[in-house]
């Protein structure tokens, strides 16, 4: 799924609305406006998705979105690409999104 910044809310709204539809799904594209928020609203998603479906996530039960990807492509550079994959880091969505 492509989001637009003017509809990114609107989108994980529904999105999240829906668990087993969004369960199916296994990446969201970021396009326009901030990744780092883009970043954060993608997690508090997920984790929204997996607790409407029952799935419990902690110490040795994986990772929030595990499987589960986000794709940047507005305007990145070397040094934009390191600071998401930092901030992807911290969150700890390293290799996810």
């Amino acid at each position: 799924m492509l989001t637009d910044t003017f509809t990114v809310r609107t989108f994980f709204n529904d999105f999240t609305s829906d668990p087993k539809r969004a369960l199916r799904w296994g990446a969201l594209r970021h396009d326009s406006g901030d990744p780092f928020e883009f970043i954060n609203m993608a997690k508090e998603a997920w984790t929204t998705v997996e607790q409407k479906a029952g799935i419990e996530r902690g110490e040795g039960k994986g990772r929030i979105g595990e499987g589960k990807m986000a794709v940047f492509s507005d305007s990145l550079d070397v040094d934009k690409a390191l600071q998401i994959q930092a901030m992807c880091d911290e969150q700890g969505m390293a290799g996810e999104f």
